[in-house]
């Protein structure tokens, strides 16, 4: 691949350049003053390297430009872009401050495309794909990057914007160009709705133009005589594949405001009646019982509870216990463990984002680790992690989402605590701010295949759940409340049975500076374990689940999670050297040395049966028996 490298905008003269695949998808931002002082590439091979159009010889690949977009597409672009090779970066005018947002992307072609053919190559790309063919007919997209051998600027950004700048480096399969001859075609920059066919214009919107095009689709639609629920069911699909999707009810609102308008004085315009009618016909498939016995089942992760993907919350008053109800359900997916008797099918990555008390979060997370005698599978972000929701809008979400891809995250479950400090700056009681926050945790949930999970505060009034806009109870699909008296409640679970009641206790765990509480589940049936209250039988407890935990011997034949054990032959010898020693107050804890082996397996039989059950005993596949911690 031969591109030509030029310093400067109005030096004809360039040089060639055969960058390798690292140096094109890993550039330098240039931050210079003026855009005129950044240098620039011409995608081709030219005769001389002259930048003269005659002179091009052939082209590596197709250049995309979006130019002053007043919304956020880079999702959007990352999405129509995925599976190619190449990158898509900032350019100097962005500026998200001003609502100014501009892209460039380079898509690598697999063979050179000839000059002559450049332009049936990229409008044929554009063309068959669906989200860059809306983003021409929105006129975001600037169709005058046709023009062969045209002159970009590289990577660059002024002094005062390099924290916006942003290079996604694309690392798929090169672009086999499409290179068929194509009738010649105007395009325009300005916005095309108004010419789509119905079917195009429910592909969704971005930001900027959902309402005004929500308006708009809905009276076409109307004039066409579709019924009301007909126009909601529509739009409300449309909404999902909107960038970022509004509230469904905001949505339904604003297409029955339409429609009463419609009814008593016609507010469209005759154009709009007119492109209506000459709108293609909207095709419905309806599903009869047999299609009805072929449609999936839902796709439950924790039965009847979590699915495996949506939003959730925990909620609750401060200091009640919500971060250590959300620390042990992050645990036990992290494990496959049940949650108050509610089934995990299979354990899920959990990546908690702890916003406030970031050492706390992982003292607790140490203690459950300890109770359990189980080393759980749940990441962290650093303590002075920012998200920067509001600032950077989808731009850091986005940069959220590609960092965790980048680390191999994606099909588990992501918790934030707590929400108050993830949308500090935005309105907490505006339908507009909180449908925005809704709208990137659905992006988030969608593009990492994965349920997300908050936690906050209930409001004053508890009736209404949680504190702030009723949006945010609107858009969740699982609602866990936790109360003083050692209660949580099932609030809310879309598509299962909910309002229902569990209870649980804490216990404290650890010594000194390490000691803090962990919750178990009193709910009936799903803790069969009962606590000893001896001093020696607790501390030889608490010496096992030590000791497990420390050499994390892994399963093999146990039913269930996989969880540490050891050889009961070796668990005699180890408590049986504990018991050797001293207690607190210096007594010895076996009064006679000969009773020690007698006494160890005395203990270990105890808290293995009736009525304790905090350990469990198993024979591996080699025959040999053994015990492990009992996780439920």
């Amino acid at each position: 691949m031969e591109l030509t490298k030029v310093s400067g905008h109005k030096i004809p003269q360039g040089v060639a350049w055969n960058p390798s695949l690292d140096e094109l998808l890993r550039p330098r931002l240039q931050v210079v003053d003026k855009k005129e002082q950044a240098s620039g590439t011409l995608y081709a091979k030219a005769k001389d390297n002259y930048r003269k159009k005659e002179n091009i010889e052939e082209m590596y690949g197709v250049v995309l430009d979006i130019d002053k977009s007043p919304t956020d597409v880079l999702p959007m672009l990352v999405e129509a872009l995925q599976g190619y090779q190449g990158y898509i970066n900032t350019t100097f005018s962005h500026d998200p401050r001003h609502e100014k947002y501009c892209y460039r992307a380079f898509i690598k072609s697999e063979s050179p495309i000839k000059p002559e053919d450049y332009e049936d190559g990229f409008i044929n790309l554009v063309d068959s794909n669906p989200i860059l063919s809306e983003l021409k007919e929105k006129g975001i997209l600037d169709m005058s990057a046709k023009d062969v051998g045209r002159f970009f600027y590289d990577f660059s950004c002024p002094p005062s914007r390099e924290n916006d700048a942003y290079f996604h480096a694309l690392e798929g399969m090169p672009l086999i160009p499409d290179t068929h001859k194509r009738e010649n075609t105007e395009y325009s920059s300005g916005n095309q709705l108004a010419k789509q066919p119905i079917n195009e214009l429910l592909k969704g919107s971005v930001e900027g133009t959902r309402h005004n095009d929500c308006i708009r689709i809905s009276g076409m639609l109307f004039n066409k005589g579709m019924s009301l629920q007909d126009v909601i069911q529509l739009m409300l699909g449309w909404n999902t594949k909107c960038i970022p999707p509004r509230v469904d009810k905001e949505v339904i609102d604003e297409v029955e405001n339409i429609y009463s308008k419609y009814h008593s004085d016609n507010p469209f315009t005759a154009e709009e009646t007119v492109i209506a009618s000459e709108a293609e016909d909207i095709e419905f498939k309806f599903l009869g019982r047999e299609d009805r016995e072929n449609l999936p089942s839902v796709d439950w992760y924790i039965d009847r509870l979590f699915r495996h993907k949506g939003i959730g919350s925990i909620i609750g008053q401060e200091r009640n216990g919500k971060s250590f109800v959300a620390i042990d359900l992050a645990c036990r997916i992290s494990r496959g463990m049940d949650f108050f008797g509610h089934e995990t099918r299979g354990m899920k990555p959990v990546l908690y984002v702890p916003l406030e008390d970031w050492s706390g979060i992982n003292l607790r997370i140490k203690g459950w680790e300890k109770y359990h005698g189980v080393e759980a599978n749940v990441i962290l972000l650093p303590e002075d992690t920012s998200l920067g929701f509001l600032d950077r809008g989808m731009k850091g979400i986005n940069k959220f989402i590609g960092d965790c891809k980048k680390q191999g995250f994606s099909d588990g479950v992501i918790i934030f605590d707590t929400l108050q400090y993830l949308i500090e700056g935005m309105d907490e009681n505006g339908a507009k701010d909180m449908g925005l926050a809704t709208g990137y945790f659905k992006h988030m949930s969608k593009t990492l295949n994965s349920f997300v999970i908050y936690v906050h505060h209930i409001g004053k009034d508890k009736a209404k759940g949680s504190r702030g806009s009723s949006v945010l109870n609107a858009s969740l699909d699982t609602r866990i409340s936790v109360h003083n008296n050692h209660d949580i409640k099932i609030e809310k679970v879309k598509g299962a049975k909910d309002n229902i009641n569990y209870g649980y206790r804490t216990d404290l765990v650890g010594e000194d500076d390490d000691e803090t509480l962990v919750i178990t589940s009193t709910a009936k049936g799903t803790d069969k374990r009962k606590y000893p209250k001896g001093k020696l039988q607790l501390k030889v407890l608490d010496h096992i689940n030590n000791f497990l935990f420390k050499f994390k011997f892994e399963t093999s034949g146990v039913d269930g999670p996989m969880i540490p054990y050891i050889n009961l032959d070796t668990l005699h010898k180890e408590i049986a050297e504990l018991l050797k020693g001293d207690d607190a107050d210096g007594k010895k804890l076996v009064n006679q040395s000969h009773k020690i082996t007698t006494e160890a397996r005395r203990l270990i039989s105890d808290l293995t049966g009736s009525p304790y059950h905090c350990l469990k005993k198993g024979i591996d596949s080699k025959g040999v028996e053994f015990v492990h911690n009992n996780p439920n």
